[in-house]
């Protein structure tokens, strides 16, 4: 179920974790499996071809962190809008679209692609940034855009409906309202 966009979006991490640079000709439909995609880099760097010959399970159980920052917002009086930004950066790293490219009005699965699955996890992934509790008669169906999605965070959380006006922009040492731990794997 892994869309082109991730494809190449987990290609492009692949080759930045193994200092592997692009290759013009590249073709994702030729990387169909992990094993496939396994090959390419012992293949891209011979060094690491040959596996240890420790058999011993990793022992950790270390979670690499993962955050997604929120957009930048930019100009004199920027209108700075946590829960649009937090949604944006939520949709952005499920789907993989740069945030620039996601508009409040494009519908999620006719113009963006996705699957009510990822619309799912796009929606518990909001729900869990906000502390929104689930609700059981709730239908995606009548969340089919972003601005609906915020809407719905506003409508459960009535203290976030206002933004606030800020001419800093964000700094670094500023924390992150939304992040995800990637998952462990385990050999």
């Amino acid at each position: 179920g892994v869309d082109t966009v991730k494809q190449a979006e987990t290609f492009a991490a692949v080759r930045a974790a193994f200092d592997i640079p692009r290759i013009e000709d590249l073709k994702l439909r030729d990387y169909p499996t992990l094993a496939s995609v396994i090959q390419f880099v012992r293949d891209q760097k011979p060094e690491l071809a040959q596996p240890t010959t420790d058999d011993r399970r990793p022992t950790t159980n270390e979670v690499v962190p993962f955050s997604v920052a929120p957009p930048v917002v930019s100009g004199p009086s920027s209108v700075v809008d946590p829960v649009t930004e937090t949604v944006l950066a939520i949709v952005a790293e499920k789907t993989g679209y740069p945030t620039e490219m996601l508009e409040l009005e494009l519908d999620l699965e006719a113009d963006l692609g996705v699957d009510t699955v990822k619309q799912a996890e796009t929606f518990a992934a909001v729900r869990a940034a906000f502390d929104i509790p689930r609700i059981e008669d709730l239908k995606l169906r009548d969340y089919p855009t972003l601005a609906r999605v915020i809407q719905f965070v506003r409508d459960q959380k009535p203290e976030l409906a206002q933004p606030t006006t800020d001419d800093r922009r964000p700094t670094t040492n500023e924390v992150v309202p939304f992040s995800v731990a990637a998952p462990v794997v385990s050999g």
